[in-house]
């Protein structure tokens, strides 16, 4: 369901590949690939004020859009001091004073100058004023304004119920897992989650952002759980599937569709370190770490993953 702010419609909510059906073919440029899949729409004005460009982002193609970013610009070439009010003039009569302000010193237009928040029903609305103009689409960028959804529980909802079930599925007979190795590491693993308080405070939150954000990235069944510790990784079976787990996060693997990627992370500005991605699933250790590297060589022993290496510098 699509959204109302400023006196236009916007597309959170809906479906991020049913966009550009909604949308005059001349006012599309096309689907972004780098990052977040988004939507790049020509845009014409929110709040009354000129948009050059606008992204419609969500974390899949066939996923809701839950974020919409317009580049800004005014009319006029005002200076920097002068912008703050020139927007809020604008802004404040639709949806209110901020509920949260801040103003930063600036040396370049890649920082910004100024920020300010909105809630207007169940969407969080960000101005940020850059500290000077950036190169957009069709002119210079003074400010973005970012829509997001304040609480995006409700729409995960449907993708954690899937998710419990495809677990229920692979795993609802478990009564003890068929240990076939476990690594302990000297690094602590942390789990998936967008907001790192929400990782004992809301398990229910933490997991429907994983259900919504990965699409194979499954919670660790708790008689697995209960055998590891938090530097610990297993490979483990169960009837007919192979699985690597961590304490939180689990995933299956797949002959011939799993991927198994060792970045090998030179020291630069950090130290460095191994890190290990079983699908969607990261693992990361010391430099040159022998139980992930025992881990990786337990996978390719019991299953035909398809496996890459490459190394990068940790800066």
């Amino acid at each position: 369901m699509s959204r109302l702010l400023g006196g236009r419609e916007l597309f959170i909510g809906e479906i991020l590949d049913t966009i550009p059906q909604r949308v005059a073919p001349g006012l599309v440029l096309g689907p972004m690939r780098q990052g977040w899949p988004s939507y790049r729409l020509l845009e014409q004005h929110i709040f009354g004020l000129k948009c050059l460009v606008a992204d419609a982002r969500g974390p899949y193609e066939d996923r809701e859009c839950v974020q919409q970013i317009f580049e800004l610009t005014l009319d006029a070439d005002y200076p920097l001091a002068e912008l703050e009010s020139r927007y809020l003039t604008k802004i404040e009569p639709v949806i209110g004073r901020p509920i949260k302000a801040n103003r930063y010193a600036t040396q370049s237009a890649a920082q910004v100058a100024y920020s300010a928040d909105w809630d207007s029903a169940d969407l969080r609305v960000t101005l940020s004023i850059y500290g000077g103009p950036r190169a957009s689409h069709g002119g210079m960028a003074t400010a973005g304004l970012f829509v997001n959804l304040r609480d995006e529980l409700p729409i995960m909802a449907r993708y954690a119920a899937a998710l419990s079930a495809r677990e229920s599925a692979l795993w609802g007979t478990l009564t003890s897992p068929d240990v076939l190795h476990i690594s302990r590491l000297q690094t602590k693993l942390t789990p998936f989650s967008l907001q790192p308080w929400a990782v004992q405070s809301d398990p229910v939150r933490r997991k429907a952002q994983k259900a919504f954000y990965k699409r194979d990235l499954l919670e660790t069944p708790p008689l697995v759980s209960q055998r590891l510790a938090a530097n610990e990784v297993m490979l483990w079976r169960h009837s007919a599937h192979l699985f690597v787990s961590t304490q939180f996060d689990t995933v299956q693997l797949v002959t011939g569709q799993t991927t198994l990627e060792v970045v090998n992370i030179l020291p630069a500005r950090g130290g460095g370190g191994l890190s290990v991605h079983v699908g969607e699933l990261q693992i990361t250790d010391v430099p040159g770490s022998r139980p992930l590297t025992e881990l990786v060589e337990a996978i390719q022993a019991v299953c035909a993953v398809r496996y890459r290496y490459q190394e990068t510098y940790d800066d």
